[in-house]
């Protein structure tokens, strides 16, 4: 089932479209925009159209699809061969009538279906997903809610590209524990967790290891902690107090990762600021 509606979808549309097209390009052009413009136009057209549209359709309809159909997700391809049947037809380009059929088919699949896999002697089909949602380069992210869901139920959650197994993460990272994090053998998705969870509480609760201490210009304590990461860098976070007082009066706590390298509370704090220890040189803070 598969391979007859690639053959009879691909050839029949394909070859109609290209002679026709290419047919009518160059009688048109050449007649409206001279003869040296339109055969240029046309002969580079055609050409273009027949070797890399043509090779490229036929070649990802005939091999990459295989069993499967995309829906909605391949809604492109029928698009293109419904252009000229749309901007055409008042010069005379049309379809035969099983060609147009099977193209209106083709159509109703892209935007009702989502994948679907033709077998004998049954077909499995997918219904389009309820929630779909990405970043700003296309990957499966959520912070709130699953990333993907269908209808039934199904799920997936991820951040940033990153699959996430336990739905926590995601949904309940305050149920997590530092113990589950520091045991996570994936980094990409400890990362997941640690942002999720806080880098404060993980800090906190895994015991850090206190690398430096000293008092800002106010004299209030910093400290930089390290928290060794099985597989990947340390985690190396100063704990600095804000200058600056919340509305209520108290002085919020900021814990800042730094770069594992750094050694020392004023290296850290100059990091932050992008510059050195030996630059950093601070008399008062606002």
């Amino acid at each position: 089932l598969g391979s007859q509606l690639r053959s009879q979808l691909g050839s029949q549309l394909g070859s109609q479209l290209y002679s026709q097209l290419g047919s009518q390009l160059r009688s048109q052009l050449g007649s409206q925009l001279g003869s040296q413009l339109g055969s240029q136009l046309s002969s580079q057209l055609y050409s273009q159209l027949r070797s890399q549209l043509g090779s490229q359709l036929r070649s990802q309809l005939g091999s990459q699809l295989g069993v499967r159909w995309g829906g909605g997700w391949w809604s492109w391809y029928p698009a293109f061969y419904s252009w000229p049947e749309v901007h055409l037809a008042d010069q005379g380009f049309e379809y035969d009538k099983e060609a147009s059929e099977r193209l209106g088919l083709w159509r109703q699949d892209a935007e009702n279906a989502h994948w679907w896999f033709p077998y004998k002697p049954l077909i499995l089909a997918s219904d389009r997903p309820t929630t779909l949602q990405v970043d700003e380069e296309g990957r499966l992210h959520s912070q709130t809610g699953p990333a993907l869901q269908y209808a039934d139920g199904y799920s997936l959650y991820a951040s940033h590209g990153v699959r996430l197994d336990d739905r926590r993460i995601i949904e309940a990272p305050e149920t997590l524990t530092s113990a589950e994090i520091l045991g996570e053998q994936n980094v990409e998705v400890r990362r997941v967790m640690i942002e999720q969870f806080g880098i404060d509480r993980l800090m906190s609760e895994a015991a850090a290891v206190l690398v430096d201490a000293d008092v800002d210009t106010h004299g209030r304590p910093r400290e930089l902690r390290r928290l060794p990461m099985p597989g990947d860098e340390d985690v190396l976070v100063i704990q600095v107090v804000n200058s600056s007082p919340e509305p209520d009066g108290h002085f919020k706590d900021y814990w800042l990762r730094v770069p594992p390298t750094v050694s020392t509370c004023v290296e850290a704090v100059a990091w932050t600021f992008d510059m050195t220890e030996s630059d950093y040189r601070v008399a008062i803070e606002t």
